[in-house]
């Protein structure tokens, strides 16, 4: 089963502490569902058909969360029940003209 994170703050933009405890939220996610991840705000939109325990050549997601400014993230950890976890088509968060979902 997929799960989904939330951190949100009440008229204020997330602290450091924040973002740490979204990363914990992630990491342990990740280890029961382990296909694929994503996150979103109003300023970033980030997928990846990998574990989020995986390493991302190249990439630095930690960073990522670290830098991302706003009030809230929203995560999802996929298990990959149809469809290809390699396909990130099939990842999360789906984005439409209006709209960014994880279900």
């Amino acid at each position: 089963m997929c799960e989904i994170q939330l951190v949100k703050r009440i008229n204020r933009d997330l602290t450091s502490q924040d973002k740490v405890e979204f990363t914990r939220l992630m990491k342990k996610g990740a280890s029961f569902n382990r296909d694929a991840f994503g996150f979103f705000n109003d300023a970033i939109n980030f997928k990846m058909g990998k574990s989020f325990t995986k390493k991302k050549k190249g990439m630095n997601v930690r960073k990522l969360i670290t830098n991302a400014k706003g009030d809230f993230l929203v995560g999802h950890n996929r298990l990959e029940t149809d469809g290809d976890a390699k396909n990130n088509g099939n990842n999360h968060p789906f984005v439409g003209k209006n709209w960014i979902v994880v279900h």
